[in-house]
């Protein structure tokens, strides 16, 4: 105050008793509005450490500070990040510590409906039956799927309109939405499933009946009706198989999994059917 009048009189001056006296009332109401603020601080953290989020939410609420912006929908959610932040420090958080862990709620939330879109959209294109549609929306960064291949997306299409279907069935939610989760384990499915399908169109090519039947029984492809006694049968019929598309496509290509499970049950027919052919022979 003293400094501030000399340098409006341009020269050393001194305060007089009512110049005192009004800086000392306003010093008072700064000294009060000051432990006002702190006290509504301090609350902050004496709030959080409770169990009642409502509690926080008002302390944050207080016209005394500047605090950051918040959705109040989510309170418990700040509740409990300014908990943990006041356990971690072991005391009163300040001002901008409160507002540090409210910024980080916010990007938190701001992430999880990124991801809920992310997923929304996924769910969303497999209702429109194009696999490169989908594929954009499984490449979504926000959706943190790994493993996608480009080159298996009809299978990715195919495998997750199934899955959709049976949980649409078991829930009675014909708008079931397939999870995270779910839509992953369907991508290292369909993944592994094109790995085994290779093996198989591999196997036929070296010609070996055994590494052909080993190749279908992996796992992974779940083809039905595979039997070992039939393994000379599958070798002919899915090389028969396989040439025959080549010669369709007029260019080297391999069987699907789709093709392969049809040779096989045709196969499995020709093969139940010369065995009877033979025992009528052995029988006559």
């Amino acid at each position: 105050k003293k400094r501030e009048k000399e340098e409006e009189q341009g020269e050393p001056s001194h305060l007089t008793k009512e110049d005192i006296q009004g800086a000392v009332l306003q010093m008072n109401e700064k000294a009060a509005y000051d432990r006002s603020v702190n006290r509504a601080i301090e609350k902050i953290s004496s709030c959080a450490l409770g169990e009642e989020p409502e509690d926080t939410l008002q302390a944050l609420q207080s016209s005394l500070l500047s605090v950051g912006e918040f959705d109040e929908q989510n309170y418990v959610r700040y509740h409990k990040a300014l908990q943990r932040a006041v356990e971690e420090k072991g005391q009163d958080l300040t001002l901008d510590e409160v507002n540090e862990v409210i910024e980080e709620v916010n990007n938190q939330l701001r992430l999880e409906k990124l991801f809920a879109d992310g997923m929304e959209d996924i769910n969303c294109r497999l209702r429109g039956g194009e696999p490169g549609v989908l594929l954009q929306a499984l490449h979504n960064p926000h959706c943190h799927l790994d493993h996608i291949q480009e080159e298996n997306a009809l299978h990715y299409l195919s495998l997750l309109q199934a899955m959709a279907a049976a949980k649409a069935e078991q829930t009675g939610d014909p708008d079931a939405h397939l999870t995270k989760e779910e839509i992953q384990s369907a991508i290292d499915r369909a993944n592994a499933q094109e790995v085994a399908v290779l093996s198989v169109n591999s196997a036929l090519e070296g010609g070996d009946p055994d590494k052909t039947l080993e190749a279908l029984l992996d796992e992974h492809l779940d083809l039905a009706g595979v039997y070992q006694e039939n393994n000379d049968y599958y070798q002919e019929g899915l090389l028969h198989k396989k040439r025959e598309k080549e010669e369709e496509q007029g260019e080297p290509s391999h069987l699907t999994k789709e093709d392969i499970q049809g040779a096989v049950l045709q196969m499995n027919e020709k093969a139940a059917y010369d065995r009877s052919v033979n025992r009528a022979i052995e029988k006559i």
